[in-house]
């Protein structure tokens, strides 16, 4: 993977990136680590109105969505990312002008999928980040990566 792509992926993470500080506590509070063969993890902490995605690997990898009107956002009033009532397709630019597209489709088992691409108008490509499986409760079930490793 080139270091462009790289730099892009670590940028796409940085848009979703909230302070680790919460000061939700909650009985329904639930934590869950998904890993692979590459000797990386996910780390997946469910609280009542909050899921946070880290990877303890990778300092910068980091995620905070929140839950509102039956549904996870990116921050408190940001973008859609998790949806088990429609499918969509997201097209947002961050500060930089690094333009991104999220898709969000049930898929036939059952599950849903949430993917996130880097489209390269220069060299007019669309570029696999990272995606999402879970299923209608919002446990998150598998991850992967750009680099094609598996999270389960």
């Amino acid at each position: 993977m080139s270091l462009a792509i790289k730099i892009f992926f670590l940028l796409s993470l940085v848009t979703f990136i909230v302070p680790l500080n919460s000061s939700c506590v909650s009985p329904y509070h639930k934590k869950t680590s998904l890993s692979s063969n590459e000797h990386s993890t996910y780390d997946i902490t469910y609280s009542e109105n909050e899921i946070k995605v880290e990877s303890p690997d990778m300092a910068t990898s980091k995620s905070h969505f929140y839950y509102k009107n039956g549904e996870y956002y990116g921050s408190q009033d940001s973008t859609l990312f998790f949806s088990v009532v429609r499918d969509t397709v997201i097209n947002i630019t961050d500060e930089y002008g690094h333009k991104y597209r999220i898709e969000i489709e049930k898929m036939n088992n059952g599950q849903y999928k949430t993917s996130t691409y880097f489209i390269n108008e220069v060299q007019g490509g669309i570029y696999f980040l990272i995606s999402y499986v879970y299923d209608s409760k919002y446990h998150i079930s598998k991850i992967t990566k750009s680099e094609f490793v598996d999270y389960q």
